[in-house]
C-alpha cells in the first residue's frame, strides 16, 4: 500500500515538473491563457506601474491622456518579471516606455485606470524612454525624456521634467534645463559675462572654472536659485557655436535626474538646416509665457496649463507686423494646428491661443 501511494506521489511530481517546465521554461512564462493586459508603461512608482494601450497626445502628462485599456499594476515579492530576453529580472529594471504583457492575480478593480495585482510581467518591446526634440527657432536638435515638456522662455529653450513629488505651484522633484545658442566667442569670457549677468538676481556660489559634463569640455559656475536650489551653468562649443546651458536638479542622486540631464546634453546637435525663421536682431518682439505662447514687446508671465497647439509655435515666427507683435504661421505651423484640432476637438479654440487655430484654417483654405 505504501509503495502504491509512493508511486502515485512520484507520478504527480513528474507531471507537475513537466507542466512547470512547459509554462516557465528558459523563454519565460507561457501561460495557457492570453495575458490579461498588454500595453506601454507610462509611470513607475515604488511597487506599482501605470500601463496603457496608448495615449491621446504626443506626450503623457496624467491619466487623462491615456486611451484604451489602462491599469495601475501592483508588484509584490511573488510577481515574476521577465525581461525581453526571457530572463527573470527585478522591478527596478522596468523602464518607462517598455511594452509589457501582464498576467493578473484575481479580479481587476473596475475604475479608470483599472487596478490589480500582477502575477507575471513580461517585457516584449523596449520602447525608448527618450524622444527627439527639434528647435526650429534655434537650429538645434536633442533627445529629451519622453515625459519632459519643452517650450521657450525669453529666448531660451526650457525643458522641464516634473517628478511625482512636485507641488501644484512649483517643481520640488525633477529638473529644469535651459539652453541658449550664440555665435562663436571666447567661452571663458562668455562664462564670466554670464556669471556677472546672473549675479544681479542670484547668489554666486563658485567662480568660473574649466569643467566637463556629459563628455563635453567647457566652463561653468554654480549659483543659488530663488528656492535655495543650486543652478549649475555649463558653457561649451559645438560647430563654432557657443552652447549655454543651466540646470537645476532636485534630488539628483535619488531618481536619476542628473543622468537624464547628462543624456540630454550628450545628444545636443547644431543643425542650421532646421532653422525656418529669421531670428533678426532688429525684431523688437520676444517670446515668453509658461508655454512659450506669448509674442509681446517685452517678456510677460502667464498661467501654466496644458495648451494644445503650443508646440506648433516651434514652426512659427514672432514678429513685429504693422507696429504690433504677433505670430506669423508657416505652412508647417498651420498644418500642425490643424492636426492638433483634429485630435483634441473644436474646444481647443476656447484657449488663449485659440485664435491661432483660426489663422491656421485660413492658411489651409488658401492652399
Amino acid at each position: 500500500m505504501v509503495k502504491k501511494n509512493l508511486k502515485h506521489i512520484i507520478a504527480f511530481l513528474i507531471v507537475a515538473l513537466l507542466l512547470f517546465y512547459h509554462f516557465y521554461g528558459p523563454a519565460g512564462p507561457v501561460d495557457p491563457e492570453e495575458p490579461t493586459l498588454e500595453g506601454i508603461i507610462y509611470q513607475l512608482d515604488e511597487n506599482q506601474f501605470l500601463m496603457a494601450e496608448g495615449i491621446l497626445s504626443e506626450e503623457y502628462r496624467d491619466p487623462a491622456d491615456l486611451r484604451g485599456d489602462a491599469a495601475y499594476m501592483t508588484v509584490t515579492e511573488d510577481t515574476e518579471i521577465i525581461d525581453i530576453d526571457g530572463n527573470l529580472t527585478d522591478f527596478e529594471n522596468l523602464e518607462i516606455g517598455n511594452k509589457v504583457q501582464v498576467w493578473v492575480d484575481g479580479p481587476l478593480m473596475e475604475s479608470y485606470p483599472m487596478q490589480g495585482e500582477a502575477s507575471v510581467v513580461k517585457v516584449i518591446e523596449k520602447t525608448e524612454a527618450m524622444k527627439t526634440y527639434e528647435s526650429r527657432r534655434m537650429g538645434v536638435s536633442m533627445r529629451i525624456p519622453r515625459e519632459a515638456t519643452a517650450n521657450y522662455e525669453e529666448g531660451r529653450l526650457k525643458v522641464t521634467y516634473v517628478g511625482p513629488d512636485s507641488q501644484m505651484t512649483e517643481i520640488t522633484d525633477g529638473f529644469t534645463f535651459f539652453l541658449e545658442v550664440v555665435g562663436a566667442v571666447d567661452l571663458e569670457r562668455l562664462a564670466n559675462e554670464k556669471m556677472e549677468e546672473e549675479s544681479e538676481i542670484l547668489e554666486i556660489i563658485s567662480e568660473v572654472e574649466s569643467k566637463s559634463f556629459a563628455d563635453r569640455e567647457g566652463y561653468g559656475f554654480t549659483a543659488e536659485g530663488g528656492l535655495g536650489n543650486e543652478v549649475e551653468y555649463f558653457i561649451y562649443e559645438i560647430d563654432d557655436k557657443a552652447i549655454i546651458t543651466s540646470r537645476s536638479v532636485m534630488d539628483p542622486n535619488e531618481e536619476g535626474y542628473l543622468e537624464k540631464v547628462e543624456n540630454m546634453v550628450s545628444t545636443i546637435e547644431v543643425d542650421e538646416d532646421l532653422l525656418v525663421v529669421d531670428n533678426d536682431v532688429d525684431n523688437d518682439c520676444v517670446v515668453s509665457g509658461c508655454s512659450g505662447e506669448l509674442c509681446e514687446p517685452e517678456p510677460m508671465e502667464s498661467t501654466c496649463e496644458h495648451l494644445p497647439g503650443a508646440e506648433c509655435l516651434n514652426y512659427a515666427d514672432c514678429r513685429l507686423v504693422e507696429e504690433e507683435c504677433g505670430w506669423i504661421l508657416s505652412e508647417e505651423a498651420a498644418r500642425c494646428f490643424t492636426e492638433v484640432e483634429a485630435e483634441w476637438g473644436p474646444e481647443v479654440r476656447d484657449s488663449r491661443i485659440g485664435y491661432l487655430f483660426e489663422k491656421a484654417e485660413e492658411i489651409s483654405n488658401q492652399n
